[in-house]
């Protein structure tokens, strides 16, 4: 078979979501891929996500998704069949390299976040919190936090791609993942005239440079998250709030991954139902 890993990836995928990972929703979904059909499918995520008004930010993933959808079009009325080799090979690689699938990245993704929650869960039932219980619940928030950021990199190596077919220019996707992830920022911004700057301003610079150097902890005598950052020939540590890494840090990363996801449910409908994408473009974007 080909793109084995990809299919590999999927597959773990769904027996994750069937264990419960995911909640009784995400169970549902699976269920209904015999009744329905992949065009009513995605328009039923799409349009259950849109009805949940519970969701903190959902605005600001809204504002991204419409920034994504951007990106693809403008890639894909440059050139159609290049724009979507790109957007296919991102999540099940190519057949000269399958292992570039990005689907497993994506399941890791989920699969920590959802964890991380579902530890904070059973945290805060209990009645006695140890030093022991608030590192290993903070320490799986941040493994979190790292896995999101690895597989936004990803895919601001896909938008890069996608920016430079949009201009007809030739694109090397290797050249582009050799990149750290503060050079794929700069040359993104860069190649979209600072467009989408909103992007990469949701990742906090202090924390992303601490985690690639494994140097985030929380700390229980302060009980905050610490830093390290290299200033000059001195290291300095940063402290952060729990409320600002919940409320501020955390979360933006979550909202780009998210917006990156719908944004793909909604290209994919527009390319096998025009309709459906239209009606669901205006209601999502007005």
């Amino acid at each position: 078979m080909d793109y084995i890993n990809y299919h590999d990836s999927l597959n773990e995928l769904d027996d994750l979501t069937l264990e419960g990972l995911f909640g009784d929703e995400a169970i549902e979904m699976i269920e209904l891929r015999s009744v329905l059909g992949t065009d009513d499918q995605l328009h039923k995520i799409l349009s259950e996500w849109e009805s949940d008004l519970s969701q903190y930010g959902k605005e600001k993933v809204k504002e991204l998704m419409h920034s994504f959808v951007e990106i693809y079009l403008g890639a894909i009325k440059s050139d159609r069949s290049v724009a979507l080799a790109s957007i296919l090979n991102f999540w099940r690689g190519s057949l000269d390299n399958p292992e570039q699938e990005r689907v497993s990245s994506y399941v890791e993704t989920l699969r920590l976040h959802r964890e991380a929650i579902n530890q904070m869960g059973e945290f805060q039932r209990k009645q006695n919190k140890s030093l022991g219980d608030r590192k290993r619940v903070m320490g799986q928030f941040i493994n979190a936090y790292s896995k999101s950021v690895e597989f936004i990199s990803m895919i601001l190596a896909n938008c890069i791609e996608l920016v430079r077919i949009s201009k007809g220019e030739q694109v090397n996707r290797d050249d582009i993942l050799k990149l750290t992830l503060h050079k794929k920022i700069q040359l993104f911004n860069e190649e979209t005239n600072y467009q989408y700057e909103a992007f990469t301003k949701l990742l906090d610079r202090n924390i992303r440079n601490a985690d690639a150097h494994n140097s985030i902890k929380y700390s229980g005598q302060k009980n905050c998250l610490e830093a390290k950052k290299r200033v000059g020939n001195k290291t300095i540590i940063i402290e952060i709030s729990i409320n600002e890494w919940f409320q501020d840090i955390y979360p933006k990363t979550g909202w780009l991954v998210q917006a990156f996801i719908f944004s793909t449910a909604l290209i994919s409908l527009g390319l096998s139902n025009i309709d459906l994408f239209k009606e669901k473009y205006l209601s999502l974007f007005g």
